[in-house]
């Protein structure tokens, strides 16, 4: 989930429960000013009344005003929300009622005033309604703002990001500082510069120091090949001796095909260091495939090429001789005894099947250093690594 829509979701679910609460208070803040503003008439009413009664006069407007003598006096006054049915009414009227005694003239009455609550309650729902919609458009309009105002907000954020997606080791160039107006954002982007030139630093240092490694061993490497190979040149060896040394030397060659991976690999950073030219697919795919006739023959693997056009390619020649290298040795190398290899080139696609047994898995892995199907001792695991690295170099 993204991080503006989890902030639109809290900001709605809170305004949500402010909203409801809002709504409800204001609607208990108006019924309560109009119960009050009712009840202070109802008051007056009852003062009239009783002003009247002491002229001696009679009061009776039912049902707003009823008179009637009482018993005894009650000092407290008292209100409450009744149901009156008029003659002629279907239904029972809402009145808010206030009931007071007073002793006038020596006697006690009970004086009961009312006021209709028909249009008091019409007024409150409108008041109500209007309150609801003032308040609902406030948390809409919020809402709007929130919505489109976090996208503006977090601009320098998603800038940043964009960067760090773009961000490649292989360019050499680390992540620009750009000041945002944003506290927050201005330190990540301080930390995201920072760490980037330092890891494209310490890249660098790495790449220069395998690089260096790897140079520094071919000398060596060499140098106990040559003694081995010697050796094997001594008549005095017996069969173990030799066997021996000959696994020496195998493992030797394996080394050095590895470290010259390596070296390539290194190289493949910079695409700077390989001159680019058009290079014709068909001619360079020819070459390969007649260097690698007499081992496909040894191994008994049939090879059948369908090249039904030739097209050229931006690249260099050197490196598409190694990527064709790699993926038909590597199509030999990984088949049954007896098998085929097929080479089909059509329009700008290049495809190399066999018939080896079925891979089980992510077959991407292959791309990755180091991993290979299979226990062949012949394979140092890095050729798909290097022609997975010369596509995307071009």
């Amino acid at each position: 989930m993204k991080l503006i829509r989890k902030i639109s979701i809290y900001f709605f679910l809170i305004s949500l429960v402010f909203f409801i609460g809002t709504s409800i208070v204001i609607n208990m803040l108006i019924r309560r000013a109009i119960q009050e503003d009712i009840d202070r008439q109802l008051a007056g009413i009852i003062r009239i009344a009783a002003d009247e009664l002491r002229k001696g006069k009679a009061v009776s407007f039912p049902p707003f005003v009823e008179v009637t003598p009482s018993m005894y006096g009650d000092s407290e006054v008292k209100t409450a929300d009744v149901n009156i049915m008029l003659k002629g009414w279907d239904e029972p009227e809402e009145y808010r009622q206030m009931t007071s005694y007073l002793k006038i003239n020596g006697k006690f009455y009970r004086i009961d005033a009312r006021i209709s609550m028909m249009e008091k309650t019409e007024m409150m729902e409108d008041l109500a309604l209007m309150a609801f919609l003032a308040v609902f458009a406030t948390f809409l309009a919020l809402f709007i703002v929130s919505r489109f105002g976090s996208g503006r907000m977090f601009k320098d954020f998603f800038k940043t990001i964009g960067k760090l997606e773009a961000f490649s080791l292989q360019r050499g160039a680390p992540i620009v500082y750009e000041h945002s107006k944003i506290s927050e954002f201005d330190e990540l982007n301080k930390s995201v510069a920072f760490l980037s030139e330092k890891t494209v630093t310490e890249y660098k240092n790495l790449r220069e120091f395998n690089s260096e490694v790897n140079h520094e061993m071919q000398t060596p490497l060499a140098v106990i090949r040559s003694k081995v190979e010697l050796l094997l040149q001594n008549e005095e060896l017996n069969a173990e001796t030799i066997e021996k040394y000959q696994i020496i030397l195998e493992n030797l060659n394996k080394t050095n095909r590895i470290n010259r991976s390596i070296l390539l690999l290194n190289k493949l950073e910079n695409s700077e260091l390989f001159e680019t030219g058009s290079c014709s697919v068909k001619a360079a795919l020819e070459t390969v495939l007649a260097n690698n006739r007499e081992k496909a023959q040894f191994e008994g693997i049939t090879i059948s090429v369908d090249i039904q056009n030739d097209f050229e390619a931006e690249t260099n020649e050197n490196l598409l001789d190694i990527l064709l290298q790699n993926i038909i040795s590597n199509a030999i190398k990984h088949n049954r005894q007896g098998g085929e290899v097929s080479v089909v080139l059509k329009g700008r696609e290049l495809l190399v099947s066999n018939t080896s047994r079925e891979i089980e898995g992510d077959t991407n892995r292959f791309f990755e250093s180091f991993v290979h199907e299979g226990s062949s001792s012949d394979s140092v695991g890095l050729g798909l690594t290097i022609v997975r690295k010369i596509c995307d170099l071009y």
